[in-house]
């Protein structure tokens, strides 16, 4: 396997931790302010050229069902738990109603809202794929998307209403197919991964990443919630988009090169990172009904359903999203090769 392959783990793996640790509403939700970005960058780092209806067969099979197999699971959790229990999570909405909008790549509750940037992920895979297709210069695509890119941050008030999933779709996919393009861009850019790789200056400007970063964050009263289109600052959405990824870069590069025990958590956690992102907040849920029926908390809880209101939880709840995913994802996994292993027998 190549080098390129773990980093690319390795990014994954910190991005959704980032993601657990921000809807666990506990202090490193500066790392949210561009994971998401990141999720779209590699997607064009790993996109390949393929025929239409490969393509397609792909993105069905490694999106797609997953979404379908993985919602239609935590549908039946939740209506064993709303027939058994007080628990009101996963929206209330009828069976019937909820297949329905799953099988449209859609969703109507909030249960499984990390899911939401497969949708605007699918299309622009196939976005980027016509781009290729019909223009075959790569900085010509590069220009085109930078002024989608623009033209949408500059009208994101406007176009957040046109929603899909909740989710400005718009918006999305412009910002979405211009950090596309530059993740496959970079991708194939030998001297670009050189540079960051070894470049006299690539150490210092990892630093300035993560000065920006917490600039962003907590000094400039910076806010961007991309599912719905709100960003309070389009220059400073750009420098978060930038830094974020060359810090992922630059971090991925060094932890493959010089980490031991944190290469292997993260790139094992990377690997799984589809399973996270869908199950932490069934996880989150679990959590709390252990709470509430068995510890008897009777904290506030939001629309995670995580118990807050204690400084301990925000850990509780971060940890719980990682290692049950990964626990489950693990015995599957294992159930499946001893299945295989008779079948052969």
């Amino acid at each position: 396997m190549r080098a390129r392959n773990l980093e690319l783990d390795v990014i994954k793996g910190v991005c959704i931790i980032g993601i657990v640790f921000s809807h666990a509403k506990h202090g490193l939700v500066w790392i949210s302010y561009f994971f998401l970005f990141s999720f779209y960058f590699v997607g064009g780092m790993i996109y390949r050229e393929k025929t239409f209806k490969n393509l397609l067969l792909s993105k069905i099979k490694r999106m797609y069902i997953p979404f379908v197999m993985a919602n239609l699971f935590a549908e039946i959790i939740c209506s064993f738990l709303r027939k058994t229990t007080k628990y009101f999570g996963g929206g209330g909405y009828s069976w019937n109603l909820h297949v329905i909008s799953i099988l449209k790549f859609n969703l109507t509750e909030t249960l499984m809202a990390p899911a939401w940037f497969l949708f605007p992920l699918f299309c622009i895979s196939f976005l980027f794929f016509f781009l290729k297709k019909n223009i075959k210069n790569d900085r010509i695509i590069f220009g085109i998307t930078f002024v989608i890119f623009v033209i949408a941050v500059h009208y994101r008030n406007v176009l957040q209403k046109i929603e899909w999933n909740s989710c400005a779709i718009i918006t999305n996919l412009a910002i979405g197919l211009f950090l596309y393009t530059c993740g496959y861009l970079y991708y194939h850019n030998e001297f670009a991964k050189e540079y960051i790789e070894k470049g006299k200056y690539a150490f210092d400007f990892f630093v300035v990443s993560i000065i920006l970063l917490c600039e962003a964050k907590y000094y400039w009263n910076y806010y961007i919630d991309l599912r719905a289109g709100i960003i309070s600052n389009g220059k400073w959405m750009l420098v978060t988009c930038i830094s974020g990824i060359y810090f992922l870069l630059y971090f991925s590069t060094w932890v493959v090169k010089q980490g031991i025990y944190l290469k292997r958590i993260l790139i094992y956690v990377g690997r799984r990172s589809m399973s996270i992102m869908f199950f932490h907040i069934l996880s989150f849920n679990i959590f709390t009904l252990i709470g509430i029926y068995i510890l008897h908390d009777t904290n506030t809880v939001s629309w995670t359903n995580a118990l807050y209101g204690k400084w301990y939880y925000g850990y509780i709840n971060a940890f719980i999203g990682i290692t049950v995913p990964l626990i489950f994802g693990y015995l599957l996994e294992k159930a499946w090769n001893n299945i295989k292993k008779l079948k052969i027998e």
